[in-house]
């Protein structure tokens, strides 16, 4: 890592260590030192990836089911021959 990632990644790990009202040690940061305070705490916004992962591609075949099947159908050239289909479903 270089020098100003390493500050980020100590302002990172300081800050999520604060409790709200907490006032973090001094912190080496790419522009100097700096000090945090936390006014408020909020649940995570992001989830890693292996929680999400489910999610994610539920919603993306919710998203693209429709057009898939339409393209499937579009596809397989499907076609009907109503005598026979008359018989089976009177």
């Amino acid at each position: 890592m270089k020098g100003d990632e390493l500050g980020r990644a100590a302002e990172l790990q300081a800050a999520q260590a604060l409790q709200p009202g907490a006032v973090s040690d001094i912190i080496q940061t790419g522009n100097g030192r700096a000090l945090m305070r936390c006014l408020e705490k909020k649940t995570d916004r992001y989830a890693d990836f292996s929680r999400a992962h489910g999610l994610i591609i539920q919603r993306w075949i919710d998203g693209h089911y429709a057009a898939i099947v339409d393209s499937m159908v579009n596809a397989a050239k499907v076609r009907i021959i109503r005598k026979m289909y008359a018989r089976v479903y009177p």
